[in-house]
């Protein structure tokens, strides 16, 4: 079977299938996923048919793949972040439509490790094993009650964390970001930003002298 790729393609190739590209005179942007197979050793696929290649070109897929690509190339998530969205993005091609059963206690526990950790660069692994569930099962369960993935949660704990720091201190902005997880005081302000509509060294000047950074964010 052979695909003639065009602008925004997207194409899933089952585990183990050969395959070639050919990349004409024009060049071309590839983004790839590749999963280390202990990361779906547990996970049941009994109810998953891995089914032959597919053109997911303007489906769903597509359109997450180039979301994913924009958010690794302009430096606006985290690593937590970039595994969620990776391993959802996957288990979406090839899993059933039958919704996952609720756990809502392996969520509570997940968010709670999380704020406890918010400091720390964390991996979807790491979570998933605090909390005792495969990160898969995390990823998906956790993207299906709250709408987000968890690094999306990791980034909001952070900047709550910040914005009441600079309300409330006059601690450096790069100070701040290292402390709080950020890789550097650039990533600090995008992430901030995005989040508030705000930079930091703007919401620092504006609410520092008169109120805290929790009536903000309310």
């Amino acid at each position: 079977m052979q695909f003639a790729y065009q602008p925004f393609s997207c194409v899933y190739h089952p585990p183990g299938m050969e395959h070639r590209d050919a990349i004409g005179h024009a060049g071309v942007t590839l983004i790839t996923l590749e999963f280390k197979p202990d990361l779906f050793d547990a996970a049941d696929f009994s109810s998953i048919h891995l089914r032959p290649i597919i053109d997911l070109s303007g489906k769903q897929p597509a359109w997450d793949l180039m979301d994913l690509y924009h958010r690794i190339s302009d430096c606006s998530t985290n690593q937590l972040d970039i595994e969620s969205r990776a391993a959802a993005l996957a288990f979406s091609i090839v899993r059933s439509s039958t919704r996952m059963p609720r756990d809502l206690h392996s969520l509570r526990r997940a968010c709670e490790y999380m704020r406890a950790h918010f400091r720390e660069n964390l991996t979807l692994a790491q979570v998933a094993r605090a909390v005792g569930v495969h990160p898969v099962y995390l990823g998906q369960i956790f993207r299906q009650e709250l709408n987000q993935t968890l690094g999306e949660y990791l980034n909001h704990i952070r900047v709550q964390a910040a914005a009441d720091h600079l309300a409330n201190t006059d601690i450096p902005l790069s100070g701040i970001a290292l402390d709080f997880g950020f890789y550097d005081q650039s990533h600090f302000t995008r992430i901030f930003r995005r989040y508030t509509g705000a930079t930091p060294a703007v919401f620092r000047a504006t609410y520092m002298p008169h109120k805290s950074a929790a009536a903000v964010l309310q």
